[in-house]
């Protein structure tokens, strides 16, 4: 599993950026990324923005704070499939 979103203070509320190699199907304003849910992995609907921030984008919608996203997205992740969380030092 990867790095959750990163949060950064904008406008008196809370941003989160998504690393933009954990996106699939990205187009100009949505995107989907897996999620580690518990030791599955859930496929979600995102709405991203154009910001890029060091290889990140903004998620507007889609993600919360302390969401796992699965780095790297592998072709092979379906919804419900069982896997390990690894420290991201690993």
């Amino acid at each position: 599993a990867g790095s959750p979103p990163e949060p950064s203070p904008a406008a008196g509320r809370l941003s989160l950026y998504a690393p933009v190699e954990a996106l699939i199907n990205l187009t100009n304003s949505s995107a989907q990324a897996w999620i580690a849910d518990g030791h599955q992995a859930r496929r979600r609907d995102l709405k991203v923005g154009t910001e890029d921030r060091d290889g990140h984008l903004l998620i507007h919608e889609g993600l919360r704070p302390g969401d796992q996203v699965i780095l790297p997205p592998h072709e092979k992740l379906k919804p419900g499939k069982r896997i390990r969380i690894m420290s991201p030092d690993r």
